[in-house]
């Protein structure tokens, strides 16, 4: 197992805003894969925060990952209309995200 769970925002919300998008889908991946999050939290506790461009970006991030069997869990924020603000994806997702950048 990998050492990082992957928090994926989006690099047009406010650092505040992505914070917290970030943690509710960390909250869902926690809810939705709880052995999958106990084991990475025994093993590593670490997380690595990215960023992708925006709402689309993200949504093609997550339909890749959900593709190639990667957990992850979106969070779409109701006070935006249910649109996709932030990603959690499982530590064996970093081959997917070396190319975006640290948040």
């Amino acid at each position: 197992m990998a050492d990082k769970l992957y928090i994926v925002v989006r690099s047009d919300h406010e650092p505040g805003f992505q914070m917290a998008q970030g943690i509710h889908a960390k909250d869902e991946f926690q809810y939705t894969y709880p052995e999958c999050h106990d084991n990475w939290r025994s093993e590593s506790n670490t997380i690595s925060v990215l960023v992708a461009k925006d709402e689309k970006a993200l949504g093609q991030l997550q339909m890749f990952a959900e593709n190639n069997n990667i957990r992850c869990c979106g969070f779409m924020e109701p006070d935006l209309n249910y649109s996709l603000t932030a990603l959690c994806l499982e530590p064996s997702a970093e081959s997917i995200l070396k190319k975006l950048p640290l948040r």
